[in-house]
């Protein structure tokens, strides 16, 4: 793992620059390569292997962030087609164990997916004016986000667990 880490902290590295200089899509879009480069020769132990401190294996990591794309999608649509919706609570601790028996024992498939609905993601993302950036949901936890905050919150929950599947 290891030989792996190297490419995938300098990758980590270069998004921690982007969030610096506000280059939220750009974050968005490498970041599936990084998780697809950290996951590629990884062996089972590995993947199996909790993070420090954390209840999660690194294998539940990576369904984690299929999971959140999965809900950014809907909360991406939601700021896009309603005015200032709730932009609805998911219990990640609970989709973890309840969807664990139906995840698929690959890795890359997971991140297959995550990367497939993140390019759809970045798609729409990328076609929205300045102005629909600025149309507002009220995300439960942090109150009132405009979709280029919720946007941010993406790149920085990427980051985040990209550092956290690297840990330990």
């Amino acid at each position: 793992m290891t030989a792996l880490k190297n490419p995938v902290m300098t990758g980590l590295a270069s998004l921690e620059e982007k969030l610096e200089e506000g280059d939220i899509l750009g974050i968005l879009r490498r970041s599936p390569a990084l998780f697809r480069k950290a996951a590629a020769d990884a062996s089972p132990k590995w993947l199996a292997g909790r993070r420090p401190a954390g209840n999660w294996s690194r294998k539940d990591v990576l369904a984690h962030m299929l999971d959140t794309e999965t809900v950014m999608t809907f909360r991406i649509r939601k700021i896009l087609c309603e005015e200032d919706p709730n932009l609805s609570f998911f219990d990640q601790e609970k989709w973890i164990a309840g969807l664990r028996p139906y995840r698929e024992k690959d890795p890359r498939k997971l991140i297959a997916r995550f990367a497939s609905l993140r390019g759809k993601n970045i798609a729409l993302l990328s076609s929205v004016s300045e102005e629909q950036m600025k149309r507002t949901g009220v995300h439960p936890e942090a109150g009132r986000l405009t979709l280029e905050g919720l946007a941010a919150r993406m790149a920085r929950h990427d980051i985040n667990h990209l550092k956290q599947l690297l840990a330990g």
